[in-house]
């Protein structure tokens, strides 16, 4: 056909069910400032997985005379190629729900058997190979994760002075930055540290390493309670 290739796209690991990719959308704005003849894909379903993105990018290529073509699949032109585009965007789109709806499965599985399902918290970390994916603890940092309660538990720190000793003894976040006061009072609430955890408001019986016993934990609650009550004044610690 001729045709010259004046530039490439590509957005890997990125889902074809979301429309928001980045290079995709500095391909529909190359497309429409440079004026060009033809889009070519690799497949039907790399540029969309929801009918809907998918025959709007559609139209938008017809209103501005861009022919849409695939490496890998042949399709007719007129009403035909309306049917086959139709067909492969159906397709592609109950291949998507159908993924979708086994990974909610297997996720239900996993957390009904006491295991947490996603991303470690503080202290922790996943292994295994997906989808059995577990976590277990990290001994440095769960080290100071049971510190942590400890030190609340005496009474004598707030969640900022807390935050402040525990940043200094190099407690990280998730992200490997120095924990937040954010952070610490999520932790301090998470009964995943003793045993258990919360999934979408329910409590599960985890299968998991604790880190604290459920009686430092509930002393921690208390305390943390009874705070939110009265109000505290921050405490400096050196």
């Amino acid at each position: 056909n001729d045709y010259v290739v004046v530039g490439e796209f590509s957005d890997p690991g990125k889902s074809a069910t979301n429309a928001n990719r980045p290079d995709l959308q500095r391909m529909f704005t190359f497309m429409l400032e440079k004026k060009i003849n033809a889009l070519i894909i690799y497949k039907q379903d790399r540029l969309s997985r929801d009918m809907k993105d998918f025959w709007t990018m559609v139209k938008i290529m017809e209103d501005n005379d861009i022919k849409f073509l695939s490496v890998t699949e042949q399709f007719s032109e007129g009403s035909q190629k309306i049917m086959g585009l139709g067909m492969s965007s159906t397709f592609a789109t109950f291949y998507s729900a159908y993924l979708s709806e086994n990974v909610k499965k297997g996720q239900a599985q996993k957390i009904k058997n006491g295991w947490w399902p996603t991303f470690a918290p503080v202290g922790y970390e996943n292994y295994g190979e997906k989808p059995k994916r577990y976590i277990r603890p990290v001994a440095d940092s769960a080290k100071l994760v049971l510190l942590a309660f400890q030190l609340f538990a005496s009474g004598d720190y707030s969640i900022s002075s807390l935050t402040e000793t525990m940043q200094k003894k190099g407690l990280k976040s998730t992200n490997d930055n120095p924990i937040s006061r954010s952070a610490v009072s999520r932790m301090l609430r998470n009964p995943i540290y003793y045993g258990d955890f919360r999934w979408k408001g329910d409590l599960y019986k985890g299968e998991h390493e604790p880190i604290i016993s459920k009686k430092l934990f509930m002393t921690v609650q208390e305390l943390l309670n009874i705070r939110k009550v009265k109000g505290t004044r921050d405490r400096t610690h050196n």
